[in-house]
């Protein structure tokens, strides 16, 4: 029997964790309104900009991606009419309609990382804090309908083609439980993803904040009956999301 944790309110349980190890809420710090876009958090020292974002909206639920996943299965069945999908007894779908159907998560993805960037951008010039470096922290807290190694493959990708101020994109879990092949146990998950540009320094710094960030999540709720560490992002390879509860 696998039970929850109570929900925690995301925004809140972050800030509280940032403060508590010598981080800045920069809103805290600016007067009301904020004078520009801002991004959530700074690490002065370690020299970086976190901007957080809470993904709650579940994508395909909406009507505009119901269309495109409509359009998606006409356009596989005009390339083949022998095919059917597993519900309408066809052999399911096709390695190519997985990867298009990936892809139609693509632009709201994009959309929460473009919009991260221009925060952060924004911060490190009004501050001023140009050298900083940016990571975005997002949480699903809702959004199931793309397993997390999906997820976390498209962040990579997008950080690799644009967003020149993002050099790391955390995909982590709070209030979502994570089935992992290689354990029997519920994972909450820290996932980052990087760009071309991070340096090496900010790989030390999320692997150390990962490790902080888990320790700050024991002290919130019970102890973790198992902690799964990797650096191979693989290990999130045939992951599930836990939908309810078992």
């Amino acid at each position: 029997m696998f039970t929850p944790h109570a929900t925690l309110a995301v925004e809140e349980t972050i800030d509280g964790f940032v403060k508590s190890i010598g981080g800045i809420k920069i809103s805290d710090e600016l007067p009301v309104p904020p004078p520009f876009e801002n991004a959530d958090y700074l690490f002065r020292v370690a020299g970086v900009v976190i901007e957080l974002k809470e993904v709650t909206t579940e994508f395909a639920e909406s009507i505009g991606f119901k269309d495109k996943f409509i359009n998606l299965h006409e356009k596989h069945y005009k390339n083949d009419p022998t095919w059917r999908p597993a519900l309408l007894g066809g052999n399911g779908h096709t390695k190519e309609f997985s990867v298009d159907f990936i892809r139609l998560f693509r632009e709201p993805l994009g959309r929460i990382l473009k919009k991260a960037n221009s925060q952060i951008k924004s911060t490190k010039i009004n501050l001023p804090f140009e050298h900083g470096v940016g990571v975005v922290m997002l949480v699903n807290d809702g959004f199931k309908s793309l397993e997390p190694d999906f997820v976390r493959a498209l962040l990579s990708d997008i950080l690799l083609n644009s967003n020149s101020s993002v050099q790391c994109c955390i995909y982590m879990t709070i209030n979502t439980y994570i089935d992992v092949p290689a354990s029997d146990y519920a994972h909450l998950i820290w996932a980052p993803a990087y760009s071309e540009k991070a340096p090496d320094s900010l790989v030390a710094f999320i692997d150390k904040l990962g490790s902080q960030w888990f320790q700050h999540l024991e002290s919130l709720i019970d102890p973790f009956d198992v902690s799964l560490k990797a650096f191979d992002s693989s290990i999130l390879n045939g992951s599930k999301t836990i939908k309810k509860s078992m």
